[in-house]
């Protein structure tokens, strides 16, 4: 409301405007929509694709340790996000854990510390997600449909076929978490903020604008532009 009738709050003389929405989807804050938006998806694709077979595997097989997944599900999903991108960080910016253990690969540095990077550890941090959804509906629907499609000839492959329409909302929901949760995570400002200036590696700021989630380099990690 307040963007398009500021004058109900006594913040302008405007009682109907789409000035300040219009500037929202334009300049830097437009590129920072857009790499928040293709972060989020290819992050939630990441996730889903991830979560999914280790949700069918705990839910389907006799895997040894299906416990112990699941328990480590919880673990990550409990970790602050910011810790899991900080661990990264540490592992291939400059002078860190690779580099000291005699590593020299700055393509790797590149990589981590920019947008597949960003997509990668925001692509991890899903997973937990996706195998709560998943395996919750898998749990919820029992074996019968598979026992249908085995008896009937179809392969494990095919079985997973026949299911799929079946969880489909589960799976629609997982990718809806993780995308609205991608979106506000503050691992990109912490990727742009590894590097010092002039460092001769670079940083995600100088490939692609604007990290996901609005957040602008050199800010502290997770704080956003107010203005």
């Amino acid at each position: 409301m307040l963007a398009v009738s500021p004058a109900l709050f006594d913040q302008g003389s405007s009682y109907f405007t789409l000035r300040y929405l219009l500037e929202a989807f334009s300049g830097q804050t437009a590129v920072a929509i857009d790499n928040s938006l293709w972060v989020s998806i290819a992050a939630a694709a990441l996730g889903v694709a991830a979560g999914f077979p280790v949700a069918w595997l705990t839910s389907r097989t006799a895997l040894p340790a299906r416990g112990l997944i699941s328990a480590g599900m919880w673990l990550v999903l409990l970790l602050p996000s910011w810790l899991q991108s900080l661990g990264w960080i540490r592992i291939v910016q400059l002078d860190g854990v690779m580099y000291r253990l005699g590593f020299d690969l700055p393509v790797v540095t590149h990589a981590i510390l920019g947008p597949f990077g960003v997509v990668l550890v925001l692509g991890i941090r899903n997973v937990p997600f996706s195998y709560l959804a998943i395996s919750s509906a898998l749990a919820g629907m029992g074996q019968e449909f598979e026992d249908a499609a085995r008896v009937h000839g179809a392969s494990r492959l095919g079985a997973i076929r026949v299911l799929a329409p079946v969880i489909a909302p589960a799976i629609l929901s997982a990718v809806a978490i993780v995308f609205a949760e991608d979106g506000e995570q503050p691992v990109a400002p912490l990727a742009a903020s590894a590097l010092p200036t002039g460092s001769g590696a670079g940083t995600p700021g100088d490939d692609w604008g604007q990290p996901a989630g609005g957040a602008l380099p050199g800010r502290a990690p997770g704080v956003r532009d107010t203005h």
